[in-house]
This record gives structure tokens, C-alpha cells and sequence, in this order.
């Protein structure tokens, strides 16, 4: 399986030695996937750092002797929210190894054209 930081670094690169390999690359498709895994896991790293800040103000106002219940709702729908990013991440990961899997090892450029 090909390195992603490197697949992700140099797209170009593999799609150029794999079509001289005689392989085919789609990079456009492997772009939008990769687009998509991005912005899930910013949005889960996002929603991460809001449920624990959320879970400080709780706990501070439960210290404070303040109601939390508007601080509580707020988390439980960011555990919600966070559930379902959390499962489309997963499946996107998913689909991501298996296109990864699926392309062949790049060829040295000492390698003729060729099958």
C-alpha cells in the first residue's frame, strides 16, 4: 500500500508513474475523497474541542452552584452531532483504504513503459 502523506503530498507524481506502469489512477476522484476525509475530520476535531470546553462550563458552573441544564442540552447535541460526523469519517477512512489498497506500487524511474 502507498504511504498516504506521500500519495497526498505528490498526487501528480503517482498518477504519472502509474500511467507509465500502464496503470490507471483516477486523481480527481482520490482529490474529492481526500477533500472529504479533510473537512470530516476538521469537523470532528471542531465539535471535540466544543464538547470539552462545554464540559469545563459545566463543570464550573456545578462548582459555582449555577444551573447547567442549557450547558448540558448544548453538550448532548454536540455528542449527537459528533456521533454522526464520527460514523461518515469512518466510512470515508474506510473507502479511502480501500482505493489506497487497490493502487498498484509505483515503478522506479529506471522502469521502461510498459505493463
Amino acid at each position: 500500500m502507498l504511504d498516504p502523506q506521500y500519495l497526498r503530498r505528490n498526487p501528480d507524481q503517482v498518477a504519472a508513474a502509474l500511467e507509465k506502469r500502464g496503470s490507471v489512477f483516477d486523481l480527481s476522484a482520490y482529490q474529492a475523497l481526500e477533500q472529504t476525509r479533510h473537512d470530516l475530520q476538521t469537523e470532528v476535531e471542531s465539535l471535540q474541542h466544543e464538547r470539552n470546553e462545554l464540559s469545563s462550563a459545566i463543570g464550573q458552573a456545578k462548582k459555582a452552584g449555577d444551573d447547567a441544564e442549557l450547558l448540558t442540552l448544548s453538550a448532548r447535541e454536540v455528542n449527537a452531532r459528533l456521533d454522526v460526523i464520527k460514523s461518515e469519517f469512518t466510512n470515508v477512512r474506510e473507502e479511502m483504504d480501500a482505493l489506497l489498497l487497490s493502487i498498484p506500487n509505483i515503478p522506479d524511474d529506471s522502469v521502461p513503459p510498459g505493463a
